[in-house]
């Protein structure tokens, strides 16, 4: 049976930084690092509180992004619902991982390149903000001031692909 990706997260973490040059100027320099590997996931639960720094995850899916909540099938699994999708696959994902953070980065931001459809994201434990556009969009958080610099640091999100009517 073939499969296909009906929810799309790809996540990238940019660095900003000023540096000294050899001859006294100071430059902006960005260095960006990919985070589409080593994802812990547990499907459902949107009620839970999995962005606790506390929360055991070690049986946790591990996971590699792009990633999808459920795979289905191209005929949408038999399923009733038309076009629209009233009710098929309208389930929520929570994503964690952890990011190391050198004590010398003056910006940190997360981009994403798309997440179906609302995410919230904590930064050890602390609510950084949510985007709640669609599904299609790019978008970005600057985590700046939630991050420990020169640790480790604890990224969470719930991803919620339940129908909302805006």
């Amino acid at each position: 049976m073939q499969k296909h990706f009906l929810f799309l997260l790809l996540v990238c973490s940019f660095h900003f930084f000023y540096a000294q040059t050899p001859t006294g100027f100071v430059e902006n320099l960005r260095i960006k690092r990919s985070l589409n590997q080593g994802w812990k996931f547990h499907l459902g639960d949107p009620a839970a509180d999995y962005y606790k720094q506390n929360t055991a995850d070690a049986d946790w899916e591990t996971i590699h992004v792009p990633h999808t909540l459920e795979l289905t099938s191209l005929n949408l699994d038999d399923s009733p619902d038309t076009k629209l999708q009233e009710t098929f696959h309208r389930k929520v994902g929570w994503y964690r991982r952890d990011i190391q953070v050198a004590a010398s980065e003056r910006k940190v931001f997360l981009e994403f390149e798309g997440a179906h459809q609302v995410t919230t994201l904590w930064v050890n434990g602390k609510k950084v903000g949510m985007h709640d556009i669609g599904g299609y969009t790019p978008f970005h958080f600057d985590i700046t001031d939630a991050v420990e610099k020169g640790k480790s640091n604890q990224i969470t999100l719930l991803v919620d692909n339940r129908k909302y009517d805006h």
